[in-house]
């Protein structure tokens, strides 16, 4: 087959998305041909992900990512084509063990540097992790860049409506919340700690067996540090390990620049951990990919900035018009363009606009040589060379054109925003600060709080962004902002209030949607939490993430019907993404439909053979399949791939099948533990107390059957096993207790009726046994024993005639050899009774 130029020689991959095939150029040259599918094609979203990987990779050259070759398109289908590196991928020679410590730093370097340009060019990766990294021969190499600026990308990344992006266990906690307006090159920087730490230990930094389950570890619980799986990781380097997995993001280091020389540096020195960098402000490192990745997501960080993406003086994108009998917004000291005498001013600001970076500074070079006083060339000079990350050269034109014109806004404005960038955060707050006192500025304000958060100073900024609003009040970003520091604050109320009336004065904000979500769900307003969630769908129905945000939250809510439609439709829309099977598995055990949820599972599995979660449900599907030997198999796998995190839910589930297969002394073990990490497992004290009394541990199965009972007071299933337990010590009366409790739950329990009756009738109590045997031959008249013990009663309360027709009917219907004769000798003694 001929595609374009290239000669196809054999298939190496398929998934949902596409096919890569190993195919030859004109000159014999090997390439990786990445061709979408046919049905792909037809579909906008897919192919502009496509579309977008070639004009993502055709920025790139570096000797740390695999360059692009070519592009076209063969039968209505792009491909692109790729240098084909041979060698493996980095996840499979990890399955294999983990990394020796130098062959860790060599690779953590190259991946660094690789990162550091790549952010240069104004570009994330966002999708970091071992199976995208490729080694040849002592190279590492970073690929698969298709959703590197997707904005509608497939589960298990990020949407235009937000959620995730990245693979499970090595998301960013940001990531793993899906706000897509806090990413930037700390993300990355997330992903490559993680790749780090798989590289220490062998396995992902966090496993998690829900998606919700993962939302609450990743915020948060810390990663445990790789010297505790490896204590011959140096401190320096574990320290670093642990700076780049930091759950808050403005505490990992701000760029993958400052990872790498801390590698280069450290790399056989002491022990003693590199010293960080003085902090990159978060705010101007968002700043410097505006235009790039994060441009595209309507957003430039964390705390997101106002319409720097346009930078005329008019109103902010996110602004409506004032209300009535509110003054307008102060006006800015004076226009951007106000500067005269430059004919070609308008075009090079309209080209700046355009992202012609390059055509701004030549011109601006031009227009400086003929006139070094022109105030407006300095300050387009300064921000085209902002957006292309010439940081340094970019402050000298804002310095000089603030000499010239020292109140000059945008200037003022980016020069402080590039020095936070820069390290250099309290020059730029002290620069903001002077401004605002010789004039309060609404947007002054708003970038003044944007630098304070990221400095973690969340009071401070939230003072600035009242301010800022208090000036201009119909900015929705700022009031997100504010929403956000609020929120990691833990004041959800105020956040709420914050993401409500940010979407009141631009409804199209689908990240404040999500903002609102998340705060809905803290205050434990899960109903809520999932119409925000319906808002976003509404706009983009076949979002698979937002479709598998709303599976979970239904089934949370108990209404797993609507919770298997929602994932069965995330699977068909992306069959390619593990994530979506785990989770629509996941659902089915929950519904007590174990057989159902094989094979979602195991589907999950074949995608990503290391996802934990995956193996921990089937796990326990088979366990209730009664499939023991493969649940602990699973259960195993599960809790091998997170030894600093297992899941209680795993122990319980393997130490239930190991009662079942009669290893008690382990399966006591596996209970113990799942009870001591999540006390509030009802089934694992109820199974812990089960094996307990098989090992003739009876005071402390009594006691573990109190915990359960105490977490469920109405599980019927409780009361009768530690009713049984009871009657077997002969504690008769706690017995007959428990069984009140049964069948008040649940009157037709035959064997409740009958075993209370026993209970009764040997204290004594023969009346009410009676009436309990009665019950229960009325639900089952022909039970033989239960018609000789009903006699043996009436023979106690002197009802003899009674008693014979009970102990005829029971011989008649067969009793055991051992039974027989005693029931021989109540007749006798019955038929004495009557004679006298």
């Amino acid at each position: 087959m001929q595609i374009g130029p290239y000669r196809v020689v054999e298939e190496v991959a398929r998934g949902g998305m596409g096919v890569v095939y190993r195919a030859q150029g004109p000159a014999g040259e090997e390439v990786a041909l990445k061709v979408l599918l046919a049905h792909r094609a037809a579909n906008p979203r897919a192919r502009r992900r496509f579309e977008l990987e070639v004009r993502t990779l055709s920025r790139l050259r570096h000797p740390g990512v695999v360059p692009i070759l070519g592009a076209g398109e063969h039968e209505g289908a792009p491909w692109l084509a790729l240098e084909f590196v041979r060698g493996e991928t980095l996840e499979a020679r990890l399955r294999r063990g983990p990394l020796s410590i130098s062959d860790t730093l060599r690779l953590g370097r190259q991946l660094a540097q690789a990162l550091s340009y790549v952010h240069g060019c104004g570009v994330l990766h966002r999708d970091l992790k071992p199976d995208n990294v490729l080694l040849q021969g002592e190279q590492a190499r970073l690929t698969d860049f298709g959703l590197s600026q997707d904005e509608q990308g497939s589960l298990s990344r990020v949407t235009a409506s937000g959620a995730f992006l990245g693979t499970p266990g090595y998301w960013a906690p940001e990531q793993a919340r899906g706000e897509t307006e806090d990413f930037g090159p700390w993300t990355d920087v997330y992903g490559l700690g993680a790749i780090l730490y798989a590289c220490l230990t062998g396995h992902a930094p966090i496993v998690a067996n829900s998606l919700q389950e993962y939302l609450r570890t990743t915020r948060f619980k810390r990663v445990p540090e790789p010297k505790l799986a490896r204590p011959e990781v140096p401190a320096w380097l574990n320290a670093l390990c642990v700076r780049c997995l930091a759950v808050v993001s403005f505490s990992r280091p701000q760029t993958a620049e400052e990872v790498a020389r801390a590698l280069v540096l450290e790399e056989g020195g002491d022990d003693a951990p590199p010293r960080a960098r003085a902090g990159r402000g978060r705010a101007a490192a968002a700043l410097l990919l505006a235009l790039g990745v994060l441009g595209a997501l309507g957003a430039g960080a964390w705390w997101v900035q106002r319409g720097r993406g346009s930078r005329s003086a008019g109103p902010d994108a996110a602004r409506v018009s004032s209300p009535q009998g509110l003054p307008p917004a102060p006006a800015p000291a004076r226009p951007l363009d106000a500067t005269e005498g430059w004919s070609e001013e308008g075009a090079t600001r309209a080209r700046l606009e355009a992202g012609e970076h390059e055509a701004v500074i030549v011109a601006c070079d031009r227009a400086l040589a003929e006139d070094p006083s022109r105030v407006a060339a300095y300050v387009l000079r300064a921000q085209a060379r902002y957006d292309l990350g010439r940081g340094e050269g970019a402050l000298g034109d804002f310095d000089r054109a603030l000499e010239l014109e020292p109140r000059h806004p945008a200037a003022l404005r980016e020069r402080a925003l590039l020095k936070a960038e820069l390290g250099r955060p309290e020059e730029a707050l002290a620069e903001l600060g002077r401004e605002l006192e010789l004039q309060p500025d609404a947007v002054l304000y708003a970038d003044r709080g944007v630098i304070l958060g990221s400095l973690g100073r969340l009071r401070e900024a939230i003072a600035d962004w009242g301010r800022s609003l208090a000036l201009d009040p119909q900015v929705a970003r700022v009031h997100v902002n504010r929403g956000r520091a609020l929120a990691q604050l833990g004041r959800f109320e105020e956040a709420l209030a914050d993401a409500d009336r940010a979407l009141e004065l631009d409804p199209g904000l689908e990240f404040a949607q999500l903002d609102r979500a998340q705060s809905l769900a803290a205050l434990g307003r899960h109903a809520e939490a999932r119409r925000s969630l319906d808002r976003v769908l509404a706009r983009t129905p076949d979002d698979p993430i937002a479709l598998t945000l709303r599976g979970v939250s239904l089934a949370l809510l108990g209404r797993r019907e609507e919770a298997e439609a929602d994932l069965r439709r995330a699977v068909a829309v992306d069959p390619s993404n593990a994530q979506a099977w785990a989770e629509l598995g996941a659902c089915l055990v929950d519904q007590e439909r174990p057989e159902d949820a094989l094979a979602p599972l195991s589907r999950a599995l074949e995608l990503e053979p290391n996802y934990s979660e995956a193996s921990g449900y089937r796990g326990a599907a088979l366990v209730r399949l009664g499939r023991y030997a493969e649940g602990v198999a699973d259960t195993t796998r599960a809790l091998n791939a997170s030894p600093g995190r297992p899941n209680p839910r795993d122990f319980a589930n393997r130490g239930g099948a190991l009662a079942k297969l009669g290893r008690y002394p382990e399966a006591l073990a596996d209970l113990s533990r799942a009870v001591e990490l999540d006390p509030q497992n009802v089934d694992a004290w109820f199974n812990r107390a089960g094996v307990r009394s098989v090992l003739g541990q009876h005071d402390e199965a009594l006691a573990d059957y109190g915990r359960a009972l105490a977490l469920e007071p109405e599980d019927d299933a409780l009361y009768w096993e530690r009713g049984m337990l009871y009657q077997k010590l002969e504690r008769f009366a706690e017995a007959a207790e428990d069984y009140d409790h049964v069948l008040a739950l649940d009157p037709g329990f035959v064997l409740a009726w009958a075993f209370r009756a026993t209970c009764r009738a040997n204290l004594g109590q023969f009346t009410e046994a009676l009436a309990d045997y009665d019950r229960a031959l009325a639900l089952e008249p022909d039970d033989a024993s239960r018609l000789a013990s009903r006699g043996w009663v009436k023979v106690q309360l002197g009802r003899h005639a009674g008693a014979l027709e009970d102990l005829d009917r029971a011989l008649e219907l067969g009793l055991s050899a051992d039974s027989a004769p005693r029931i021989h000798e109540l007749r006798e003694e019955a038929r004495a009774a009557l004679a006298r």
